[in-house]
C-alpha cells in the first residue's frame, strides 16, 4: 500500500513508503506520538505515476485506502457508538484523534483499507458511499478528494482487524454508478457568476470551522473554471478564515 509524505506543511518535497494498511497504524503512528502540529509530517495515499512531479488527480495512478476527515467536536459518545458500529460491521479501520481534539469535543480522522486498486474517480465515489451510509456525521468534505493531505497525529489511535471495504461495497454496482455521473452534463461557468462564488464562500465558511478546506477548495476551483486571474484567486480566498499556510498552499494549486 503507497503513502506519500511531507516533512511538515511547509514542504513541497514528498516521499513514498510502502505499508501494509496494519503497518502504517504499528509503525508509522507511534513515531510522531510526542511531536508538536507544526512538526508533524502530512501524508496522502496514493501510487503516483511520476515521483517527480506535484501530488495531482492526473498523477495519481491508484488508491488502496480512503481518509476521512471529522472536525464538528463530537461528543465520547457519539465517537463511542461510531467505533461499536464500525466493530460490528467487521470493517477493518485505524481510528486517531487530531490535533485539535479535546477530552470530549473531539476531532478524528478514520482510516479504511479497500482491499483493491481504485482510480481516483472512485475514490472520491467510495469515500463518500462510506461517509453516507456507515460513518452518518457530519464530514469536512475535503476528504473526497483523493489529493488530500492528512497531518500525522501525536495522540495514539486504534486499529481494528476485519475485512476491507471491496467485500462491503459492490464495486461493479459503484462503478456502473459512476459511468452514468460522467456521463451527464458537465456545468458550464461564466465570469459574470464569480462575485456568487465569493459570496457562497464567505456563508459556507462561517457555517461550519470543519468545512473550511473544503469551502475554498470548491470555491477556487469554480472560480478557476471561470476564468479567474491570479490576484481574483488571492482575493477570493482572502474571504476564508483558513490559516494562513493552509490558505497560501490553496492559493498556488490554482493559480498554476
Amino acid at each position: 500500500m503507497k503513502f506519500n509524505f511531507q516533512k511538515n506543511e511547509y514542504d513541497r518535497v514528498h516521499f513514498e513508503r510502502d505499508f501494509s494498511f496494519k503497518e502504517f497504524y504499528e509503525k508509522v503512528l507511534p513515531i510522531y506520538k510526542n511531536v508538536e502540529k507544526k512538526a508533524s509530517p502530512q501524508f496522502q495515499q496514493s501510487q503516483l505515476k511520476s515521483q517527480s512531479q506535484t501530488i495531482n488527480f492526473k498523477n495519481i495512478a491508484f488508491i488502496e485506502s480512503i481518509t476521512l476527515d471529522y472536525d464538528d467536536n463530537f461528543s465520547n459518545k457519539i465517537v463511542q457508538d461510531l467505533l461499536e458500529r464500525l466493530r460490528a460491521l467487521g470493517l477493518a479501520f485505524i481510528f486517531f484523534d487530531t490535533f485539535s481534539s479535546k477530552s470530549d469535543a473531539r476531532r478524528f480522522r478514520l482510516m479504511f483499507e479497500v482491499g483493491e486498486k481504485i482510480s481516483p474517480i472512485e475514490y472520491k465515489h467510495m469515500a463518500k458511499v462510506i461517509s453516507l451510509s456507515v460513518v452518518q456525521l457530519s464530514i469536512d468534505e475535503a476528504s473526497y478528494s483523493p489529493t488530500q493531505r492528512y497531518r500525522l497525529s501525536n495522540r495514539g489511535g486504534l486499529y481494528h482487524e476485519g475485512k476491507p471495504l471491496n467485500q462491503f461495497v459492490v464495486m461493479d454496482k459503484l462503478r456502473e454508478k459512476i459511468k452514468q455521473e460522467l456521463s451527464k452534463p458537465k456545468p458550464q461557468y461564466t465570469r459574470k457568476n464569480i462575485d456568487i462564488v465569493r459570496y457562497i464562500l464567505e456563508k459556507h465558511d462561517l457555517q461550519s470551522e470543519g468545512n473550511r478546506n473544503s469551502a475554498l477548495n470548491k470555491a477556487l476551483f469554480i472560480a478557476q473554471k471561470m476564468g479567474a486571474t491570479s490576484s481574483e484567486i488571492e482575493e477570493i480566498a482572502s474571504h476564508s478564515t483558513l490559516p494562513g499556510s493552509e490558505k497560501s498552499y490553496m492559493i498556488r494549486r490554482y493559480t498554476k
